[in-house]
């Protein structure tokens, strides 16, 4: 039987293994080493936090939904077995976020909290979706709201420039975070990114949308 400071050295060597996978932004390679990782230490949270951290960096490489809900499995097996690890809880609300979740999550936690209101993490976390609930549906609203006037203004002057300010805010992101991995980054960034990101892709569609329905009018 292995002892536990074998074991400690064993699980060591896989995490420089992950982590130099990661640094290559192999995120392949570092997800299997650490799924052969877990078949030996399957309570080590190091591991099971690099695996949903390399998931989420994938997913963010290659843009695929299913992936961003693997690495919300990951984070929630964290997060229940310690709803106070601060990494585990930001990975879960951003990706969360970036799968559309987070109106579920929020759910989640609210029972939580009934159920539990003597676990003060589960409170903590809620403000915490409860911001970024908050931050994401603010621009919808701003959008929806306003007469028929407003919302030619809306399409016709203010998208552009609501582009623009998308582009520059994720490429001062962008700068701040450097050569960092995705998955190791704040959730306020990660966060800000997909903000950015899908407001910027939005305002440019329906910019274009937009001009290209008052050329047809105007042909008519």
């Amino acid at each position: 039987m292995m002892s536990e400071s074998a074991d400690i050295s064993s699980v060591d060597g896989f995490i420089k293994q992950a982590e130099a996978a990661r640094q290559r932004q192999a995120w392949d390679d570092a997800i299997k080493v650490y799924q052969v990782a877990l078949r030996q230490a399957a309570e080590d949270p190091r591991l099971r936090l690099g695996l949903a951290q390399s998931y989420e960096a994938k997913a963010r490489q290659i843009g695929l939904k299913p992936l961003f809900l693997v690495a919300l499995q990951e984070y929630w097996r964290l997060v229940n077995a310690n709803p106070a690890d601060v990494k585990a809880v930001d990975g879960l609300l951003a990706v969360a976020f970036n799968a559309g979740q987070l109106p579920e999550v929020m759910e989640e936690f609210r029972d939580r909290i009934k159920k539990y209101p003597e676990i003060g993490s589960y409170r903590t976390i809620f403000k915490k979706i409860e911001t970024l609930f908050l931050f994401s549906a603010e621009p919808r609203k701003t959008m929806a709201a306003g007469p028929r006037g407003a919302i030619h203004t809306i399409l016709g002057r203010v998208l552009p420039f609501v582009a623009l300010a998308c582009l520059l805010g994720w490429v001062v992101v962008q700068m701040k975070a450097g050569k960092t991995p995705a998955a190791e980054l704040p959730v306020a960034v990660r966060v800000l990114q997909a903000i950015f990101a899908k407001f910027g892709i939005f305002s440019i569609v329906a910019y274009g949308v937009y001009q290209t329905h008052l050329r047809l009018r105007s042909s008519r």
